[in-house]
């Protein structure tokens, strides 16, 4: 027994560690999972599999490229709900000008790994066909397509979830007209996930009704009432169409599509792996919900802060320079970026956070804005040579100079916008730029998706901005006093 016993240590002791966060990168991906590396690769095959058949269903041409979306699995909903501080989710999707993100749930199959296929439905959506969607009908298509299962070139869409159905079966439903408009109370929000799957699968099962709800998206997206444009649309009111729709549900057969698509259609993506120190245990995703613009900064600053200390290596002294800069002291984040771009003068991160830190600097009492707002850009600048069409680059260079009035600056924006047309402080900044010079029309193209969005609240930003350009009444005083420098609403986040 003593033998075996010390053989059993010695294989442990001799056996080669994980680390503690791998990350597998693909042409469309950078997924980061704890874990070995074969484990976030698999991850990262499944997201690009799962893009071809979105692709595949919706028209959008294979080699329409995106930038890579980051992808966060983290261990289960308790973390991503602790450091998110956002209650009963188990994933989110974000849109900001710092960084577009999915946080997930590192599972391999059941409700978990369906949630990170939603999200990226999310993604691919406003990524590739931009506009106002209504909530429900985001929440249905991604609800639609994350149960998708693969067999060779075989594709099930619309496969049933029972937990889905066990809630519609046991929850009252939402009055339709609520749903539509998305006017989702707390004691509803559990029934209008599977609710609005319901209706989206009775719909898309007769080539007629898929007909009429384009044109009701049409008519959301162009600024009319969800509810009035659904009655127009299918030609009944919203309570006669959903007793269809519950007739549907009640018949027990609620099929899924599938569909067979040529030997070979789903392939193989190129897939690039490394793994990370240990520091990064802690570090990685309190940094990624920190630029991402989740959860509280200080919190996670601490948290990076502590584990830096700890364990100080290359990894950490990184984050906790970049972590400073983003949402601590400006004069350490200054001072460790300036020693690292000195050290390794062609890593783009240092030069972007060195601006990060310059562009806080310039806001804080005792400094000068303009000038550190100009020592940003510089490094902004070297930061783009070193990476082009980084959305987050383009969107605070042009921040820090002036963001209204230049047309190096509107190019900068018209370059971010077709790269990331789903981050709307990118869009209220082309938009405000463009009606100072008086393209009225175009300013209000690029800004209706945002203000259209019927998530958007009544007040927002860019609701506010569009009815000024409708009503050709926009001077630099207004863009000053409303979201300059970056503000207003980003997209999301989004949750399931």
């Amino acid at each position: 027994m003593r033998i075996i016993l010390a053989m059993l240590v010695a294989a442990l002791l001799s056996a080669p560690v994980a680390a503690e966060w791998a990350v597998a990168e693909s042409n469309q991906f950078r997924v980061y999972a704890r874990g070995s590396e074969e484990n976030v690769a698999r991850r990262a095959q499944l997201l690009e599999q799962f893009d071809q058949l979105l692709r595949r269903y919706t028209g959008v041409p294979a080699e329409r490229a995106a930038p890579k979306l980051d992808v966060f699995m983290l261990r289960n909903s308790a973390e991503v709900q602790r450091l998110s501080g956002r209650p009963l989710i188990a994933g989110i999707y974000v849109a900001s000008p710092s960084g577009i993100c999915v946080f997930g749930v590192d599972k391999e199959r059941g409700f978990y790994a369906t949630t990170t296929l939603h999200e990226y439905v999310h993604h691919f959506m406003l990524q590739h066909a931009a506009t106002a969607y209504p909530r429900w009908f985001a929440e249905a298509f991604a609800e639609y397509f994350m149960t998708a299962e693969f067999a060779g070139s075989v594709a099930k869409i619309g496969v049933l979830q029972k937990g889905r159905v066990r809630t519609l079966q046991r929850m009252d439903w939402m009055a339709w007209d609520d749903l539509l408009r998305g006017d989702v109370s707390s004691e509803d929000f559990w029934v209008f996930y599977p609710q609005s799957w319901i209706l989206l699968h009775y719909i898309y099962q007769d080539a007629g009704r898929t007909a009429q709800l384009a044109d009701y998206l049409a008519a959301v997206a162009n600024g009319g009432d969800p509810v009035t444009a659904f009655s127009a649309a299918f030609s009944a009111s919203p309570e006669a169409f959903g007793d269809e729709v519950r007739r549907y549900f009640l018949e027990k057969r609620i099929p899924y599509r599938k569909l067979t698509l040529p030997p070979g259609y789903f392939r193989a993506a190129a897939i690039e792996t490394r793994t990370l120190p240990d520091s990064s245990d802690d570090i990685l995703p309190r940094f990624a919900m920190l630029n991402c613009g989740l959860g509280d900064p200080q919190r996670h600053l601490r948290v990076i802060r502590r584990n830096a200390e700890d364990r100080d290596d290359g990894y950490a002294r990184a984050r906790l320079a970049q972590a400073e800069a983003l949402a601590g002291d400006t004069a350490i984040a200054i001072k460790s970026l300036s020693a690292m771009v000195a050290a390794e003068p062609d890593n783009p991160d240092h030069s972007y956070f060195l601006g990060r830190a310059y562009s806080r600097r310039a806001h804080e009492e005792g400094f000068d804005i303009d000038a550190d707002h100009r020592t940003a850009r510089t490094h902004y600048a070297r930061a783009n040579r070193l990476r082009p069409n980084h959305v987050p680059t383009l969107f605070y260079h042009v921040h820090d100079g002036d963001a209204y009035r230049g047309e190096s600056e509107r190019a900068l924006m018209r370059l971010a916008l077709e790269l990331a047309p789903q981050v709307v402080p990118v869009a209220t900044t082309l938009a405000l730029s463009l009606a100072l010079i008086g393209e009225w029309e175009e300013a209000e193209a690029v800004l209706a998706p945002a203000a259209n969005n019927p998530h958007a609240a009544d007040d927002s930003w860019s609701r506010r901005l569009i009815e000024h350009i409708r009503a050709r009444d926009i001077d630099i005083r207004y863009a000053r006093g409303g979201g300059g420098s970056g503000g207003g609403e980003n997209l999301g986040p989004r949750e399931r």
